[in-house]
């Protein structure tokens, strides 16, 4: 099984499967879901525009993984299209954590707290994903500090709503109602 996780994060930028895309198709299939993530809510035309040639778009297969559980973060993701099963293995069994579709951002958590990925990631079916590295990230902040300091916060408020969402889980999963 590939995966294209921190250690081989080079492989992503540099694999056949890193799609040069031509800019009539990433205006016709690409942008529509950039612009209803969450992830670059607010951001502007030029703005976008400038940051999605700096971004790496991959197609992987069923079963490719993205990344797996422990790996360091080295990007975040946007799915455009496809389904990408975020899992645990606990106990020599597989516990799903939940089933992401096209417009979801995954990855955000480990990247902003520079923790090791606490999931692995992989996908269902063939899937479309772009991802936003670290080092872009690093350059925007210190070449555009407005526009990162807007992603930032579209990745804290999505990750306070998983958060909201996973707690709600929680009290449902124990027979109680969220206060």
């Amino acid at each position: 099984m590939t995966c294209y996780d921190a250690v081989n994060f080079s492989r992503w930028r540099n694999d056949s499967g890193n799609q040069t895309r031509s800019e009539d198709y990433i205006e016709r299939f690409v942008l529509p879901t950039v612009k209803a993530s969450a992830l670059f809510g607010g951001v502007d035309a030029d703005n976008l525009s400038g940051l999605l040639h700096r971004c790496y778009l991959k197609v992987l297969r069923p079963g490719e993984c993205v990344y797996r559980r422990g790996d360091l973060p080295e990007a975040v993701y946007l799915l455009i299209s496809g389904k990408v099963r975020l899992s645990v293995v606990a106990d020599l069994s597989t516990i799903v954590k939940e089933d992401l579709g096209s417009g979801a951002t995954f990855g955000d958590t480990a990247l902003l707290g520079i923790q090791p990925r606490s999931d692995t990631a992989t996908c269902l079916e063939m899937a479309e994903i772009l991802a936003i590295s670290s080092q872009v990230l690093a350059e925007l902040q210190n070449q555009y500090p407005a526009l990162f300091t807007l992603l930032l916060l579209n990745m804290s408020r999505d990750i306070s709503r998983r958060l909201i969402h996973h707690d709600q889980l929680f009290y449902e999963f124990n027979g109680q109602s969220a206060p």
